[in-house]
């Protein structure tokens, strides 16, 4: 028969259980002293430190991470989708400013100045043409400044990563918004009564995106300035070994981007048009909602940059901390 002192002594071993059990059972936040995080737990972690470290180290003089290279070139095939799709239907270019400048010259001649000589007679034409010349300038412009004022004075090398994730983000849903519509009211179709708009729009995006990736300063091509990148990989291919400078050879990964982005616009353009016998307007709003997951996963692929060393070095914290404990 248990005795008092037997019940006694159980009451407190009883006691001191339930005051140790919780600090068993329930690990804390570092995964020590307890039952080891799951995986989504740790990687959770890991997403939520890599968001706010800077982006790989890289300097003119250092070769270029291997990292950087999904990004960047996804950056060069969005500029070549971008451009082959409107230019496909309007004539006129969203990315390369060299060649609106130089069609806007000739735009405001034949327009001012009709005679024989035009290109085309049709003054409503040209003066179209000549409108969305000017837009699609103006528009990359004002990307280009917005772009640059947001990076010079909210974006700091901790916070650049998820500025060029907002960016892409925010070019992304602007392309679909445009999509949506132009599908529903033709006057914000490519080719409708404010289509210049819509090409001013599509120019920002370009501007954008073009801004930020010459501050990386990166051997890839800054999405639009293609004729320099030719040149330097013209000038620099030694025909009798066909060898290249490690920077060439990332201007020349970004001119197969570009033509890549092209080739891209032009197939959806061909299926679209072929399988439903839609207008070429409806085949180009096709190529327009692949740009805008294109921009998505730009984003998730500037998110993931340099994920593999974060990981490595959270892995490292968490094991100097359990040796430690």
């Amino acid at each position: 028969m248990p005795t008092a002192t037997t019940a006694a002594t159980n009451g407190v071993r009883h006691a001191e259980a339930d005051e140790r059990s919780p600090l068993l059972s329930t690990p804390n936040e570092n995964g020590v002293g307890g039952a080891e995080p799951s995986q989504w737990t740790r990687w959770t972690s890991i997403f939520k430190e890599h968001a706010w470290t800077p982006l790989p180290h890289f300097d003119s003089s250092d070769a270029l991470p291997t990292s950087y290279v999904v990004p960047l070139l996804l950056q060069c095939v969005i500029t070549g989708l971008a451009d082959a799709s409107t230019f496909s239907l309007t004539g006129t270019w969203v990315g390369f400013m060299t060649g609106n400048m130089v069609q806007m010259v000739i735009n405001a001649f034949d327009f001012w100045l009709p005679s024989s000589s035009n290109a085309s007679s049709d003054q409503d034409r040209v003066r179209t043409k000549l409108m969305y010349n000017l837009s699609a300038i103006g528009g990359f412009m004002l990307g280009c400044q917005v772009t640059a004022l947001i990076l010079k004075r909210f974006s700091s090398e901790r916070s650049k990563r998820m500025a060029l994730v907002a960016f892409s983000l925010y070019r992304s849903v602007m392309t679909f918004g445009l999509v949506m519509f132009g599908a529903h009211h033709s006057t914000l179709q490519l080719q409708g009564p404010l289509g210049w708009l819509v090409h001013s729009i599509l120019a920002a995006s370009m501007g954008c995106q073009s801004t930020y990736s010459t501050s990386l300063a990166t051997p890839f091509s800054n999405t639009v300035v293609f004729t320099a990148t030719l040149t330097a990989v013209s000038s620099d291919l030694h025909l009798h070994n066909l060898r290249l400078e490690k920077a060439n050879r990332f201007k020349l990964l970004s001119i197969v981007g570009l033509l890549s982005g092209g080739a891209l616009s032009q197939a959806v353009l061909k299926l679209a048009t072929k399988a439903s016998r839609r207008s070429k307007h409806e085949a180009v709003q096709h190529a327009l909602m692949l740009l805008s997951a294109m921009e998505l996963l730009l984003g998730l692929s500037w998110f993931l940059c340099g994920i593999a060393a974060s990981s490595k070095q959270y892995a490292r914290r968490r094991a100097a901390r359990l040796s430690s404990s």
